[in-house]
């Protein structure tokens, strides 16, 4: 599962049919109310990250969710890397660098079991997107096939609608792709899209 190639950007663990010590992982997490692991791959310039989400539930259809919400969990992930940088004991646990190749173990540290429940709606209040992403300077940025394509596109003036039809997508899931492109560019207009698009070199118009 390591190579990148064969697992994409995100894995759905309840589509792997796991085996031997794999299989006793999953049973004993789901004893400790871990269900339906899903995970984030994410290149950055020293290797790679994986961000892991999983609930309580017993739900299936919760990967759904997951599939369904890609830019909130994006979004999450940037605002979890800010917190973390905010706190000095946060800061040494998370800074974990290791070989998977080599199967190099590290060590494990309790930072206690506190569970916290909100809504959507809440969830949103809490992170105050606008306030916590405007600062956030893009270094690079990791794009999947259609985003680009949708990107070169919108770089070359096209509309929503003429987007739709040129990829035989819907508008609304164009929309959906605009807005996470967006995000990833940390920007908030077309015009602004395009303007650092160009000025980082990622499409030239």
């Amino acid at each position: 599962m390591i190579d990148e190639n064969k697992v994409g950007n995100h894995i759905v663990w309840d589509a792997i049919e796991f085996t031997g010590v794999g299989e006793q992982i999953c049973i004993e997490s789901a004893h400790l109310g871990v269900h339906h692991p899903f995970t984030m791959i994410k290149k950055n310039k020293i290797g790679t990250d994986y961000y892991h989400f999983a609930t309580d539930s017993n739900n299936k259809s919760i990967n759904q969710v997951y599939l369904a919400n890609i830019d909130l969990l994006d979004r999450f992930i940037v605002y979890f890397h800010e917190k973390v940088q905010q706190s000095s004991l946060l800061k040494q646990a998370y800074h974990w660098t290791f070989d998977l190749e080599s199967h190099n173990k590290i060590q494990m540290t309790n930072f206690g079991d506190d569970i916290i429940i909100c809504d959507k709606l809440d969830f949103f209040r809490s992170i105050d997107l606008h306030k916590n992403f405007e600062q956030i300077q893009v270094e690079s940025v990791v794009l999947s096939r259609r985003q680009e394509e949708i990107l070169q596109l919108i770089v070359y003036g096209k509309t929503i609608k003429e987007i739709s039809k040129i990829l035989k997508l819907s508008p609304r899931t164009v929309g959906h792709y605009f807005e996470t492109i967006k995000f990833k560019f940390n920007v908030y207009t077309k015009s602004e899209l395009i303007s650092k698009t160009i000025d980082m070199n990622y499409i030239k118009r």
